[in-house]
């Protein structure tokens, strides 16, 4: 198998996550877990309004998010190695590009939650991969929560979870599993050398 693209989740993978969940379902007024799940199933005005106030949050998040140990130095080996990136969040697209340019870094495609059905859908993988123009068998999907492994399955990629504290239960589901983004280069090297 050789990899010829890799997708990244953003917050808590690429990104540390910084995002009060707990804050922003206080805000919105919800009581479930899944919080773009929730808005869906409000009625107008209201889910409007709760869109409009969580891009704000997410916005907000952006300006002050850290980027995690070994991306930048991740993404330059995937560009020399010419292996194509992308980000498939559940994030809208602006915060997404924020981060892209505070921290000066560049990805060959960015899907969101504008662009298709959020994951666990494996629709915006697929989006990405087609854009890429790279088959599902040839592709990692890297994240930090169940819904990225269950996504990158559905797509067909091979799956990585980023390892923390709050994330083990679901370790056993994902293709690989690493505690740092480094730790992707050693995966990629062995795979594409004996691919």
């Amino acid at each position: 198998m050789k990899f010829e693209a890799v997708l990244f989740d953003l917050d808590g993978t690429l990104v540390e996550l910084n995002l009060n969940f707990d804050a922003i379902r206080e805000a919105l007024g919800i009581k479930e877990r899944f919080i773009l799940e929730a808005i869906q199933n409000m009625n107008e005005p209201d889910r409007s309004y709760a869109i409009e106030k969580l891009k704000n949050m997410e916005i907000s998040s952006a300006f002050s998010a850290k980027l995690n140990p070994g991306v930048k130095e991740l993404l330059e080996y995937l560009k020399n190695r010419k292996i194509k990136t992308g980000i498939v969040t559940r994030n809208c697209r602006e915060s997404v590009e924020i981060i892209l340019k505070r921290f000066k870094i560049h990805v060959d495609c960015i899907i969101s939650r504008e662009d298709a059905p959020p994951k666990p859908s494996p629709e915006p993988i697929k989006l990405a991969l087609n854009y890429l123009k790279i088959s599902p068998n040839n592709a990692l999907y890297i994240g930090d929560f169940f819904f990225d492994i269950e996504a990158g399955h559905k797509a067909g990629t091979k799956t990585v979870l980023l390892l923390h504290e709050r994330n083990r239960a679901y370790s056993s589901q994902a293709d690989y599993v690493v505690n740092s983004l480094l730790e992707l280069i050693d995966i990629l090297e062995k795979e594409n050398l004996s691919g």
